[in-house]
């Protein structure tokens, strides 16, 4: 073999190495970068009936900005357990009302006055799992008909409720009030619910794969 053909073979190993490295790269970066906008949610419990079920998965967008009406995972580190110990858990609900907002609940639905606006509205919940379910302070109390006290928002705080309202722990709960920006962990858009199916099949499918293949899987 003469020095250009040596040198011919150098240069194409090279370039292999270079699109292998940047392929590698391209993985790495574009993984970590799909880890830090999103993430999957499993869903656990009946709280978010109909709209969720006990097993859907949905993918969530950790860096869109919260408004009202959207379905998000919060960190809630308010619950105590029997040992008096404060505990984290993540849930999901449904944002209500934001800083500067008032709310009251009466006859099963929520009332909210905007911030900036002067009068209270009946929210319209087309999502909710039953109609004038919504109850205050004990959601389970279906003959409390009376108007609650009207319940101001503080600065950089969210109200949140599930959408089965007769079995969900939400901001009505002593142990969980508002919560903060900070404990919120993402945002499931609307796009997300309405492809839940899709994504529900996906997710377990690759699950059933990895564990094939003896390879970890997620959620485990």
């Amino acid at each position: 073999m003469n020095n250009h053909e040596q040198f011919s073979k150098s240069k194409s190993n090279g370039v292999v190495f270079i699109v292998f490295i940047s392929v590698i790269l391209f993985i790495v970066l574009a993984f970590s970068l799909f880890n830090y906008c999103f993430s999957f949610v499993i869903i656990d419990g009946a709280s978010m009936e109909n709209t969720f079920v006990d097993g859907d998965v949905v993918l969530e967008n950790k860096v869109k900005d919260i408004e009202r009406g959207d379905v998000v995972t919060i960190q809630n580190k308010k619950q105590v357990n029997i040992d008096g110990e404060i505990v984290s858990e993540l849930i999901i609900k449904r944002v209500i009302a934001i800083e500067g907002d008032t709310l009251y609940i009466y006859n099963g639905r929520v009332w909210l006055k905007k911030a900036g606006e002067t009068e209270f509205t009946q929210l319209e919940e087309s999502y909710v799992k039953q109609e004038h379910s919504t109850f205050y302070p004990n959601p389970t109390d279906s003959t409390n008909w009376e108007k609650s006290a009207e319940i101001t928002i503080g600065a950089g705080e969210y109200y949140f409720l599930g959408d089965n309202r007769m079995d969900s722990r939400d901001s009505r709960d002593i142990d969980f009030g508002t919560c903060t920006k900070e404990d919120i962990v993402g945002v499931v858009t609307q796009r997300a619910i309405d492809r839940k199916e899709k994504t529900t099949k996906f997710f377990y499918g690759v699950n059933k794969i990895n564990k094939f293949l003896g390879l970890a899987s997620y959620g485990d």
